[in-house]
């Protein structure tokens, strides 16, 4: 079981069976939805499958993506966080972009990763055109450093490139897709390639403020009212991308989603891409008051 959102805008989280979604998804539209995804496939061909698009119809294309329901693969989770999973469902995500691979037939590799007795899952991602897929892993507490692994391991074995965020965010969302000639394999074998010397050590990890998370909850409280957007200054909105990153680590991207929500140009995945690379290469410390001086300005 895994948690699902009507859209990626949404926070309302809604349980649902991995395994019967994947082989024909019926969450929050019954059937209906199938119709805008062939909708959003069509458009794609059609309009941005050579590369030659205007930022108005990827813009179009992104919104109409951001219609269609997502889930958290990860499992069952009580917000759109890192350290709200409840019950790991034992399996890890991976996401393969046609861009990254250019002259690479996915549809080829799709069978090469089927071959794999780990993989669980591996069919087209909701362009048509990339390829996304499941892999059962053994130690979900040690998610990053296995995916890491993972990655590894997958890539020696297929040549193709895999995109890292996506595969690393234990909360990271995925847009239901649905791929008539998936590979499904629910009894998947564990991938497990960490051994005990490898795993971090618990005392490694960045301690959570309680302070600063009931600072920037209160000042949401009060932008999600006022659907005030306070990122619309891109220097801004980096500064409060490193604020969050100081003070809560991967588990801030939570909170950047939320704070990004209003801005014309909201792109969830393009808000993970950035913060998880802030987080991932931060060099100096930026205090959480600077979210809330930031905000200051525009409630003027």
């Amino acid at each position: 079981m895994v948690s699902a959102l009507p859209n990626v805008r949404s926070h309302q989280l809604e349980t649902v069976n991995l395994f019967e979604q994947l082989s024909y998804p019926t969450a929050f539209h019954e059937d209906s939805w199938l119709d805008a995804l062939d909708c959003v496939r069509r458009y794609y061909r059609k309009e941005l499958s050579g590369g030659n698009y205007t930022p108005a119809q990827y813009h179009k294309y992104k919104s109409m993506k951001a219609q269609l329901p997502v889930m958290m693969p990860a499992g069952e989770f009580s917000a759109r966080r890192d350290d709200a999973l409840l019950r790991p469902s034992g399996f890890m995500q991976f996401d393969i972009d046609a861009k990254d691979n250019p002259g690479r037939d996915l549809e080829e590799s799709k069978w090469i990763l089927a071959e794999m007795e780990q993989v669980a899952y591996v069919g087209q991602s909701v362009s048509g055109e990339g390829l996304w897929g499941l892999v059962r892993i053994s130690n979900p507490s040690v998610f990053r450093d296995q995916g890491r692994r993972l990655l590894l391991h997958l890539k020696h074995h297929t040549g193709v490139v895999f995109d890292e965020p996506v595969t690393l965010r234990k909360s990271g969302l995925r847009l239901f897709s649905y791929d008539e000639r998936a590979w499904i394999n629910p009894i998947a074998k564990p991938f497990d390639l960490l051994t005990p010397e490898e795993r971090p050590r618990i005392n490694g990890k960045r301690p959570r403020s309680s302070s600063d998370r009931k600072s920037i909850e209160t000042l949401l409280g009060r932008i999600e009212a006022a659907q005030v957007d306070i990122t619309c200054d891109y220097h801004d909105w980096i500064r409060i991308m490193y604020a969050l990153s100081t003070s809560f680590g991967p588990d801030g991207l939570h909170y950047a989603q939320r704070l990004s929500q209003f801005h014309a140009g909201y792109d969830p995945g393009h808000v993970e891409h950035k913060f998880l690379d802030i987080d991932s290469k931060r060099r100096h410390p930026v205090s959480i008051k600077e979210v809330a001086r930031i905000a200051e300005t525009h409630w003027k």
